[in-house]
């Protein structure tokens, strides 16, 4: 993997980043169940150039902003295995901002963000896609004589992942084939939450209510083929969910806290399959310092919530932790655990008309699991700097996948 990076930058003057990456991905699943056996190779070349132009100019009732910026990629993809064929795909978008923020005085502000998507693709051997869409994103803040008072309000279209253009078809089990879709239909999303804090005291109590509607969502659709099912993509219907937060933190002193919350959720999706889903879950947490120690505690309810996108639902049961650390100049020592008693199933399930599937996942990253350490800083010589490996573990790619 490769790119480059360019940027000016200097006062009020616009700011021309260039940002340019060329990527080899490889993807290789076996999969084995008695006499059957499915191979996926997938090689492919990716590529991007992103560039844009930021301006800014500051006037005495607040900040105007204009972005311009434009996103190019484009795949060439090779398919080995049960599915073989090669895909070339390219991809567009291009944005036009013009923001403002207006502190109108110590007490109010406003941020207003207004602009332009133009976004296209096409697969070669499929129509090409072209569509223009608005963006608006508004915030107002309120500093209240107690407490502050913030609303936001998004609208914006959802761009397809890469990874589900194409006409690749990968068999995940004998039963199912998952199949990408190069025919999507345009789509955008609508995001508005009021949010309030109040502080009493050495309490801090706070309330969320949000709402988010996606028209047209990418959504996982199961439909019936010659010899197994076949999951496939499309933008079709309509999903919402209305959420609300109350939480409190008490915090007596700097080196003591305690904070929690109560989750409500209601998610409805309305395309070829009509799932709705209502969620009731909370959560506390304890943070304290004594002396040269630091204990840390949480509890997780039990939740029950629903993908509007894969349409799974997963079932979480209820998990707590704890751990404890200390340090004395270079020494470093810890010890944690998660739900050392009993198990803990994180169970996902999916249920439609042609296709069912429950998972049962044991995992002790999630439920008996301790972890102990003892570190020392030695410090003597001249310093370096340390720099981690550049691993991208979501890479910009094109190719079907499992998940």
């Amino acid at each position: 993997m490769g790119g480059f990076h360019v940027k000016k930058l200097g006062g009020n003057a616009p700011v021309h980043p260039l940002h340019g990456m060329n990527s080899h991905n490889k993807y290789d699943r076996v999969y084995s169940e008695a006499a059957d056996e499915y191979l996926t190779q997938g090689r492919e070349d990716a590529s991007s150039v992103n560039a844009s132009i930021i301006y800014t100019h500051n006037t005495k009732r607040g900040k105007l902003t204009a972005h311009l910026s434009n996103y190019y990629d484009v795949y060439k993809t090779h398919y080995d295995g049960y599915y073989s064929s090669t895909e070339n795909l390219w991809k567009n978008e291009a944005l036009a901002f013009l923001s403002y923020n207006i502190p109108f005085n110590d007490k109010m502000a406003l941020q207003a963000r207004i602009g332009v998507d133009w976004y296209q693709y096409r697969l070669r051997g499929s129509s090409k896609f072209n569509t223009w869409n608005p963006r608006l994103n508004v915030r107002f803040n309120r500093h209240l004589n107690r407490g502050m008072l913030l609303w936001s309000f998004m609208l914006a279209n959802s761009n397809t992942d890469a990874n589900s253009i194409n006409n690749a078809e990968i068999q995940i089990n004998p039963f199912l084939i998952r199949k990408g879709n190069p025919d999507l239909k345009k789509s955008y999303d609508i995001d508005t939450y009021m949010y309030y804090s109040l502080p009493v005291k050495k309490f801090n109590f706070t309330a969320m209510l949000r709402y988010q509607f996606s028209k047209n969502p990418l959504t996982y659709v199961y439909q019936q083929g010659n010899d197994a099912i076949i999951q496939t993509f499309e933008t079709i219907g309509s999903n919402q969910e209305v959420s609300a937060i109350v939480g409190a933190t008490w915090q007596p002193s700097s080196k003591l806290a305690l904070t929690g919350d109560i989750r409500w959720s209601y998610a409805k999706v309305n395309a070829f399959e009509k799932p709705d889903n209502t969620n009731l879950t909370g959560n506390c947490a304890l943070q304290w310092y004594v002396g040269k120690f630091q204990l840390s505690s949480g509890i997780n309810l039990a939740s029950n919530t629903l993908n509007r996108y894969s349409l799974a639902r997963i079932k979480s049961p209820f998990n707590y932790s704890f751990s404890v650390s200390y340090s004395h100049k270079n020494l470093i020592a810890s010890a944690s655990t998660c739900s050392p008693f009993g198990k803990r199933r994180i169970e996902s399930s999916v249920s439609s008309p042609y296709y069912s599937l429950e998972n049962k996942i044991l995992s002790h990253q999630n439920y008996k699991y301790c972890s102990f350490s003892l570190s020392y800083l030695f410090e003597f010589g001249k310093k370096t700097e340390y720099t981690k490996p550049d691993i991208d573990s979501d890479p910009n790619s094109s190719m079907l996948r499992e998940s």
